[in-house]
């Protein structure tokens, strides 16, 4: 028969009904982390810190009663850990019905249970997650969604202390309620043998009971297995809904655990509006611009590369959204001799690196560098980049293998990045010179290649 524990100042009755089947495969999902301790027995909340997170989708964490269920009916089962079999202890399979508010699909990011240690002495114990849809017999747990096996951690005797992970999982398309059940073993983190807790211990661990719900909603029962089990992979575990109610009144006490699943935060990505460079006689002095999202720092660095291609940092700065509010500025003192290519990288908030515009500076004495064309080969127009190092009217001229001229234009530069963008599409297929002329340094010219589709 199952055991179960439960604080109340009246005596219960417990509405019970039967069977299960066993499984043993499940997603290491490695530590858990303590969020807070709550005394078995005393006043709700007096003794319970953890917060109702604004992006969860369901939470029942910061009502806590100083009650709770214990899973009982624990017994010696042969357990398949990743390391072997292990002989251990299990207990039944206790769930709560969550509700979900909002609208999904539903991703969690974060989540949270609650576990109640109703030992007189700290207890060592594997707590063994399993999410199932709620299309079960009478609305129970039915489709197996998805389970996750913890490190064992040492639960504080008499107390129900509140955990966090964040193993990242999404539920099914359409979901917008499941059962969320827990069963305890004694495995150790090795997989190799057993933590130590006996029989009565194990008997004695459970789910804490809060109210009222947070967030979301949940029915004034739960489900519990008749057997025990892992019940991994198994789709409408057997067994009964509980009803606890007092016998002085006949009113439901409502058995809600302390569950908090909680979404991804959408991030807002850094943007940069723009980064300029000049060649000044200090050096080469680039400025640039960022959008920041209220709240959040902005990661930068200002990368160098001599070949346009290979970039290495030249300044690191974080910035919050303030300082983002203003314009950037830096002073590259220690160029390179000849072309230096300089662009922002930017790492936002989930990893990911975005990069600016490239601008690309000479200190050459030419007044002008033919970078590239792009693309190349062109079957239309071309974009000649131009690195300037003062203001320039610059004469462009293509001439065909046979040195004929075909083409003529001008372009007005400036210190800095110049695309000009260059009609080719009249040009009969083939491989063609294009040249930049100076008309402010006299004899100063420069050529590159491109092909004609």
């Amino acid at each position: 028969m199952k055991k179960f524990v439960l604080f109340l100042n009246a005596s219960i009755l417990l509405c019970l009904t039967a069977s299960a089947q066993i499984a043993n495969r499940e997603i290491p999902a490695g530590d858990l982390q303590i969020l807070a301790t709550s005394p078995l027995g005393h006043a709700p909340t007096s003794h319970f810190t953890a917060a109702v997170d604004p992006n969860s989708f369901y939470s029942n964490i910061s009502g806590y009663t100083g009650n709770g269920i214990t899973n009982g009916g624990a017994a010696t089962q042969n357990i398949t850990t990743s390391a072997g079999t292990v002989s251990g202890l299990i207990t039944t399979l206790v769930a709560d019905s969550l509700g979900f508010i909002g609208t999904g699909p539903y991703s969690v990011a974060s989540w949270s249970f609650s576990v109640a240690n109703f030992n007189l002495v700290d207890v060592s114990v594997r707590a063994r997650v399993r999410f199932y849809k709620t299309d079960g017999v009478s609305g129970r747990p039915g489709t197996y969604i998805t389970g996750f096996s913890f490190n064992p951690l040492v639960y504080a005797a008499n107390n129900i202390t509140t955990v966090s992970t964040t193993t990242i999982f999404s539920f099914p398309a359409g979901t917008t309620a499941v059962w969320a059940g827990i069963t305890f073993d004694n495995v150790n983190a090795a997989g190799t043998g057993t933590t130590g807790a006996t029989l009565a211990q194990m008997n004695n661990m459970g789910q804490g009971v809060s109210t009222p719900i947070d967030r979301g909603s949940s029915t004034v029962t739960f489900f519990g297995t008749d057997l025990p089990g892992s019940f991994a992979l198994v789709n409408n575990p057997v067994g009964g809904d509980y009803i606890v109610t007092t016998t002085a009144t006949g009113a439901i006490v409502p058995q809600n655990f302390g569950w908090q699943l909680v979404a991804p935060v959408a991030t807002v990505p850094v943007t940069i509006e723009y980064l300029h460079g000049a060649k000044t006689a200090g050096g080469n002095t680039l400025a640039w611009k960022l959008g920041c999202p209220d709240g959040d720092n902005a990661v930068m660095t200002l990368q160098r590369s001599t070949d346009g291609r290979n970039f290495s940092s030249v300044y690191d700065l974080t910035a919050n959204a303030a300082r983002c509010a203003q314009e950037f500025n830096y002073n590259d003192s220690r160029a390179i001799s000849g072309i230096n290519y300089y662009r922002i990288k930017i790492v936002n908030a989930d990893g990911r690196a975005t990069y600016s515009n490239i601008v690309t500076l000479t200190d050459k004495k030419a007044t002008f560098t033919l970078v590239n064309v792009q693309p190349n080969p062109t079957s239309d127009r071309l974009v000649l980049n131009i690195a300037g190092a003062q203001n320039d009217k610059v004469q462009i001229t293509v001439q065909d293998m046979n040195g004929r001229r075909v083409l003529t234009q001008t372009a007005q530069i400036t210190a800095g990045s110049n695309p000009i963008t260059v009609d080719v599409s009249k040009l009969q297929a083939g491989t063609y010179t294009i040249t930049g002329i100076s008309s402010a340094v006299d004899g100063i010219r420069e050529s590159i290649s491109f092909i004609k589709k």
